[in-house]
């Protein structure tokens, strides 16, 4: 009868097993070998469930306890074999294997695992040998027919008895991954004939055979790479392990599959120290120890008693039973993208390099290759494509974050320069080049990947131009990874499909290619249109996506409520004029309208500069609707609101005691700004402060992010832009000016002096250079340096973002660039736009501080609620203006806004000639010039440059003490 413990452990190992919790499972694993407990065949089951937790060792003993407990006759040695095979350990394998009678468990069964453990050992007669007893065994075994395949032994009758076999009436009841191995066969022997059309249908059969077993879930992919991007240098640094390097260190190999990470792979599994490499997969029980792989898995990990030690001895315990030795070894696990923010901080010390195939290349290198029980088997082209595009994001985050921790190499590069390639690489991971390396492919031992047999060879080209003489195929892969412009338009579902991908993949060509062929097709799309329209603007393209909200009026039968929503659009769009002409148009009486028409029109008026009639409109919509804070705000910033508004407004503290947090805080605003009018600099503040307090948790500011993405704007800039000089790049024909600063600093009346000028078409605050770093995949030089290596041109973005300021400013002429986040992005502007000016005005920074603190920012802005918050993001602010202008030189003008309001003649001078503008008169009155502000100066830059704004924080010193607090303490970000 079972002891107590055997049996506690048996009950605690079904119920771990039951809720997936393998630390849980291991633990009772343990005292169930250890105590020898009875359990006979349930061993088997046991040794399935361990291995599966990664501790193979563990494993083999279940499996020794299942021979010693009477299992079936040879059953336990096969199944020891079969786990060793997978995890590398070939030579035990087949040393098992030998041991078996070549009838079990199946004639067949045993001669496929035979011949795939001499394949991976580069015995290709004896796998051949192996192979054949399969098929004379199985004549379907479509596996086997796929080694013989790829051992280039299949003579013409072999051909003709596949075919045979797929021929025949009941070749649907083939086994699923069999009937696909018969296609797979035949693929690969028509493509070493250059039969291409016929390998294609084969390998096309194949994959879609194999896609009723393994279907790519999109949402899945983008939610892991999510949660992998969470991490950044400092959660890393947080997690690191301190102190010596284990004397077993890994070195990680990533990238896609078939990208050529199994060829540097063995090129440094080769060198004297290191003990081999394999794809050890060891992330998974990494991640069953913590619950997950974001940072706060692994906070919540340590909280309950776990250490990052404990994690590292974990990982190279199990390593350990797959790759033997003391010394370096190689962890090429395909899917380490996802894990590589936990393995830095497991790994202080280690090098990630990171392999980059051409795109076209890889996809069809993926498509055509033999992935065994593997969930790429079954990945469509589409899906092949938003794979790599999600993986193209990884690999941008990682450059950014590891920085010179990480080594990106080009598969082609290595192949044409592979002595050249070796060297760096055998460098980067710490070690002096062996000549014995580029020999690699004469040494014994396994590779168990679908780069077998080719690392076999000495490095070539033959994977150059690999998809050359399939491109007519691979439409479906180039459509979703490019999203090229096509002759004839796609059918509405076909681009509602591209859609969907390029939505799931934040790709904004293919989103824009889509969305603008839906609308050249006036399809049908109904309320979708909305989202459409959401989707275009997002990306800049400001006209097509009106475009899309005037069909969402029409599918919708041009009712007024859309006729307002259009328009709220339009005006939103940057066409307040346009907007109010929707309105008069089809929106009814302005008098009678409801308050959300008031509201609209109101704001409509503010950016046109129409104090009077936009207070007029807010008025009446704080009538209908006292509980709208915005309408009050909307109201007390017009500047024309009187004694009875500010009444009203305190008035309306009932009706705003149940409204959303929102409109509570906007309402707080309101009542600050006609407190500040009227002197009540206390209650004005208690104001401010109030309306902060409910906003701060509706939009939480991260400062530590912050100060990352303040790191990675300047990260490699100066040495890149140095090395680029007076590099060839086309004109921009809209030839920007950009405008930066803090929030409330005084750009926008620097814009407004440079908009009053006869050259300057006009402007705002764009925000169109964040869809330029997401094309490149990231704001550091790295990330623009690997794309520009993997095929991306200046050109291109040069061109894309003149189309954008079309988009922006339909008028001819230059445009004014006052997006306030260029600060995080002047490398890539001094890149892609070396000539064009920057101007970046800094003001007093209480006053700044107070200004910001007390502007309700209807989106972004998030540090603006908080003080201490406010001080962290101008600290990173003015280290980013120190550092460019550095880098910068005279590219970058500085004007202080005090300065320019003391003595605007002198630095309007400045600042045109610096943005190469001759003088104009109506630059020295810009308060003079009627144009659209979409600001929270609006209202300001209507009003003759005056000192008003110097010295605004005088008064509330005192309870601005907090934020002069936290300026002294912050360090620099950079």
């Amino acid at each position: 009868m079972p002891s107590p413990d055997v049996t506690t452990a048996a009950a605690a190992f079904q119920a771990a097993n039951r809720a997936d919790d393998r630390p849980a499972l291991l633990a009772a694993a343990r005292v169930l070998v250890e105590q020898r407990a009875p359990i006979g065949p349930q061993w088997n089951f046991a040794a399935q469930a361990i291995m599966r937790c990664g501790d193979l060792d563990l494993a083999l003993r279940a499996l020794d306890l299942w021979q010693d407990q009477a299992a079936p006759p040879h059953a336990a040695v096969h199944e020891k074999a079969v786990l060793l095979a997978q995890s590398g350990r070939e030579d035990d394998a087949l040393a098992l294997v030998a041991q078996l009678p070549e009838t079990h468990p199946s004639p067949v069964a045993n001669a496929y695992l035979r011949g795939s453990i001499a394949a991976n050992l580069g015995r290709r007669d004896e796998a051949e040998r192996h192979y054949r007893r399969a098929v004379a065994a199985l004549p379907v075994s479509g596996r086997s027919w796929v080694g013989l395949a790829q051992l280039d032994r299949l003579t013409p009758s072999d051909r003709a008895a596949i075919r045979a076999r797929l021929d025949a009436p009941d070749a649907n009841r083939i086994e699923t991954v069999d009937r696909a191995g018969l296609h797979h066969a035949l693929a690969i022997a028509a493509d070493r004939e250059q039969d291409h059309a016929k390998a294609f249908d084969h390998f096309d059969a194949a994959t879609r055979i194999q896609a009723e077993l393994y279907a790519y879930t999109a949402r899945d992919d983008e939610n892991s790479a999510r949660t992998a991007r969470m991490w950044h240098a400092p959660d890393i640094a947080d997690h690191a392990i301190a102190g010596p390097a284990p004397e077993r260190q890994p070195i990680f190999v990533t990238g896609l599959a078939r990208s050529g990470t199994t060829l540097v792979q063995q090129l440094l599994a080769a060198h004297s120290l290191v003990d081999g490499g394999r794809e050890l997969g060891l992330t998974v029980p990494v991640e069953a120890m913590t619950g997950g792989f974001a940072p706060a898995d692994f906070d919540r990990y340590r909280a309950r008693g776990g250490t990052m030690e404990a994690l590292r001895d974990t990982y190279l315990r199990f390593a350990g039973q797959r790759i033997s030795g003391t010394g370096r070894f190689v962890d090429k696990t395909l899917n380490a993208s996802r894990a590589i923010g936990p393995l830095a901080a497991m790994f202080p010390d280690a090098p990630f390099v990171w392999l980059r195939r051409d795109p076209l290349d890889n996809a069809w290198s993926i498509y055509r290759a033999w992935f065994s029980n593997n969930v790429l088997s079954g990945w469509s082209l589409a899906d092949i494509a938003h794979h790599m595009m999600v993986e193209d994001r990884m690999h941008a985050h990682w450059a950014d974050v590891l920085g010179d921790r990480m080594l990106t190499v080009p598969y082609a590069d290595l192949v044409e320069h592979p002595e050249e390639w070796t060297r760096r690489i055998t460098s980067f991971c710490g070690l002096e080049f062996e000549p014995g390396q580029m020999n690699f492919h004469r040494r014994a031992g396994a590779v168990s990947t679908a780069s077998a047999l080719q690392v076999r060879e000495p490095v070539n080209r033959k994977g150059i131009g690999a998809a050359a003489p399939y491109r007519r195929w691979l439409d479906p892969f180039m459509r979703v990874y490019r999203a090229p412009p096509v002759d004839t338009p796609p059918d509405p579902a076909t681009l509602v499909a591209g859609l969907k991908d390029g939505l799931a993949r934040q790709d904004i060509l293919a989103i824009n290619h889509a969305a603008k062929g839906l609308i050249a097709a006036k399809a049908p799309m109904g309320n979708s249109w909305r989202a459409i329209a959401q989707a275009l603007l997002r990306n800049g393209e400001k006209t097509a996506a009106r475009d899309a909200m005037r069909l969402l009026e029409e599918n919708g039968g041009h009712t007024r409520a859309l006729r307002i929503e259009r328009a709220a659009f339009v005006a939103r769009s940057g066409l307040p004029e346009d907007a109010r002409r929707l309105l008069t148009e089809g929106a009814g009486n302005a008098q009678d309208a409801s308050a959300s028409l008031q509201f609209l029109m109101g704001s409509i008026a503010t950016n046109l500069g129409e104090a009077e009639e936009a207070a007029d409109h807010f008025r009446r919509a704080a009538r209908m609707q006292p509980a709208s804070g915005q309408c009050w705000l909307g109201l007390a910033m017009t500047g024309a609101a009187d004694d009875a508004d500010h009444r009203a407004m305190e008035d309306a503290s009932a009706a705003l005691a149940q409204a959303p947090p929102a409109e509570r805080s906007a309402w707080h605003y309101a009542l600050g700004h006609m407190r500040h009018l009227a002197g009540e600099h206390g209650r004005t503040f208690d104001a401010f402060e109030k309306g902060a307090a409910h906003m701060a948790p509706l939009r939480p500011f991260d400062r530590e992010a912050d100060r990352a993405d303040a790191r990675a704007a300047v990260d490699g800039w100066a040495e890149g832009l140095r090395d680029t000089r007076g590099a060839d790049r086309r004109k921009p024909v809209r030839d920007p000016v950009f405008v930066t600063g803090l929030p409330r600093s005084g750009s926008t009346l620097v814009e407004q002096i440079l908009a009053a000028h006869s050259a300057v078409a006009g402007g705002g605050e764009l925000g169109l250079l964040r869809l330029l770093e997401q094309r490149i995949g990231g704001k550091s030089y790295g990330a623009f340096a690997h794309w520009e290596r993997d095929g991306g041109r200046v050109d291109d973005l040069v061109a894309h973002y003149d189309h954008l300021l079309n988009e922006s400013v339909t008028r001819d002429g230059r445009v004014i660039d006052k997006t306030l986040s260029t600060s995080r992005h002047l490398g890539l502007v001094a890149m892609v736009l070396p000539d064009a000016p920057v101007v970046w005005v800094r003001r007093d920074p209480l006053d700044n501080a107070w200004s910001a603190y007390r502007t309700w920012f209807v989106e972004g802005v998030a540090w603006s609620w908080n003080q201490a918050d406010i001080a962290a993001h101008m600290a990173c602010e003015d280290a980013l203006h120190d550092h460019w202008q550095d880098v910068l030189g005279d590219r970058m003008l500085t004007i202080a806004y005090e300065t320019l309001v003391a003595d605007p003649a002198t630095e309007i001078g400045r600042i045109l000639d610096h943005c190469g503008l001759t003088r104009e008169a109506a630059c020295f009155a810009p308060h003079e010039t009627k144009r659209s502000v979409i600001t929270a100066s609006a209202m300001q830059v209507r009003a003759p440059i005056n000192r008003r704004g110097i010295g605004v924080a005088e008064p509330y010193r005192v309870r601005l003490a907090p934020f002069e607090a936290a300026r002294r303490s912050n360090d620099s970000p950079l």
